[in-house]
């Protein structure tokens, strides 16, 4: 687990939410004015780009659902939803950034504080047990399913398993 830990992995979603948490406003006005005032001081805009996709991410706009349906009037859920729409216009004004959608960083944390796990130090164990769990149903399913039990190379999810 110590290995996952990092900027980049599992400490990105309480960077994020520490990032949400220091904003402190849902006023949309505001948050155009901090936006714009970390980047002319070259500080970061957490939860939002990605080094693959160029467009949001699949998994944040999932969670941004679920949390308007568990947690829509947590005032951290409200910030990290405005976020969601301003820094995305800031971010699009710059010829610089390729992606300036939010990331699944953006709100996993959020939904994590909103869900009563308020200990941010404790998500990269749950990132890491995700991926372990994960993996194991990958193995699993590989070994049940593909080429009689003898497994493949590599298994990718998008991949859609038709026996023989």
């Amino acid at each position: 687990m110590a290995g996952l830990y990092g900027p980049r992995h599992g400490r990105a979603n309480q960077d994020c939410l520490a990032f949400v948490r220091e904003v402190g406003t849902s006023d949309k006005a505001e948050l155009e004015a901090l936006i714009r005032n970390r980047l002319a001081n070259k500080q970061l805009v957490y939860g939002f780009g990605h080094a693959v996709l160029r467009a949001e991410d699949p998994r944040a706009t999932i969670q941004y659902g679920l949390g308007q349906e568990i947690c829509g009037d947590d005032p951290l859920f409200q910030t990290a939803l405005a976020l969601r729409e301003v820094a995305v216009k800031v971010l699009k004004e710059n010829p610089k950034v390729s992606n300036p959608y939010p990331n699944v960083d953006a709100v996993s944390g959020t939904l994590l504080n909103a869900s009563g796990l308020t200990d941010s130090d404790y998500y990269t164990v749950l990132f890491g047990l995700a991926r372990c769990s994960g993996i194991a149903a990958q193995i699993v399913d590989e070994r049940i399913n593909f080429r009689n039990g003898k497994g493949v190379a590599i298994y990718r999810c998008k991949y859609v398993f038709e026996k023989e």
